[in-house]
């Protein structure tokens, strides 16, 4: 295995482990960073990010195709507040949009 992959396997490893520690999935502990990272760069502290996500209800569960919609993750990412903050408030806001997949984005 090439140093590259080693170095990416065990970031993988090392992200798993931060979100498994945590309590929040691989997905939603990225996510905090990215928007913690965001957040720093731009100097602002309201972050927006959109995400895709299955919208298939029971109704179009026999359908063929892409069902596929668009979620706004809003949050307020305090810089001065530790990093489980920012998970805390991903998980919350990540999990309330996912709950709510079936209100359409327009």
């Amino acid at each position: 295995m090439s140093d590259a992959n080693e170095r990416i396997d065990a970031l993988v490893k090392g992200i798993r482990a931060g979100a498994r520690a945590a309590g929040v999935t691989p997905f939603m502990f990225v996510l905090a960073a990215y928007m913690a990272t965001l957040s720093r760069w731009s100097g602002q502290g309201d972050q927006i990010v959109g995400t895709a996500l299955s919208n298939r209800q029971e109704e179009t569960a026999s359908l063929m195709g892409l069902f596929a919609g668009t979620v706004a993750l809003r949050v307020a990412v305090d810089q001065e507040a530790p990093f489980t903050d920012v998970l805390r408030d991903v998980k919350r806001a990540a999990l309330g949009a996912f709950n709510n997949d079936g209100v359409p984005f327009e």
